[in-house]
């Protein structure tokens, strides 16, 4: 994974935690096209950023 990539899917994932979704998130780390965000953090993640969201939050329960 190249550099800017892991930056953007970091900041990705700090934005989801914080409530963002899907679609909002992509735009804000510079992606344009949300699928293309889902696969490329699928890719990186193992799981898709709606996943990642809900594993995360059942985790604080």
């Amino acid at each position: 994974m190249n550099y800017l990539k892991s930056v953007r899917l970091a900041k990705a994932k700090e934005l989801l935690l914080r409530g963002m979704n899907v679609n909002e998130v992509a735009l804000e780390i510079g992606i344009d096209d949300p699928s293309y965000f889902g696969r490329i953090f699928k890719q990186e993640t193992g799981v898709s950023p709606v996943q990642y969201k809900q594993f995360c939050y059942s985790k604080e329960i």
